[in-house]
């Protein structure tokens, strides 16, 4: 399926994982963190795809990826980005790693409690 965004374009499909191309990731991450991505794939499966270039070359989703190789799961969804430049795959990283961290929680919505128990599963 093609995803023509603001005219940058994705595709996904599944892959096996050995078909992506790891890079270098700024972003630091724990056993813990990665654990936790464990413990939501096990509950609910994989419903995040990883970004890949062209070439195959990782872009985002290095602990999903870590995750899946961990669980034996042979294949992962993924998404390719089609003409994106140098500079647009730089700036995405930076935004898909930066962005979450200035989300916060709304403590008066229902959700803490699930919240707590996916955190819990994780060693």
């Amino acid at each position: 399926m093609d995803w023509p965004w603001n005219g940058l374009r994705t595709t996904s499909s599944a892959w096996p994982w050995t078909g992506c191309v790891l890079t270098p990731t700024t972003r630091a991450r724990t056993h813990g963190q990665v654990a936790q991505l464990v413990a939501s794939i096990q509950e609910w499966g994989r419903t995040t795809p990883v970004l890949v270039d062209e070439q195959g070359m990782l872009i985002a989703g290095h602990a999903r990826l870590e995750a899946a190789k961990q669980l034996g799961i042979p294949e992962i969804p993924v998404m390719v980005a089609r003409g994106w430049t140098e500079a647009q795959i730089r700036a995405y990283t930076i935004a898909d790693n930066a962005l979450p961290l200035n989300a916060g929680w709304d403590e008066a919505l229902p959700g803490g409690p699930v919240r707590e128990d996916i955190l819990a599963k994780a060693p």
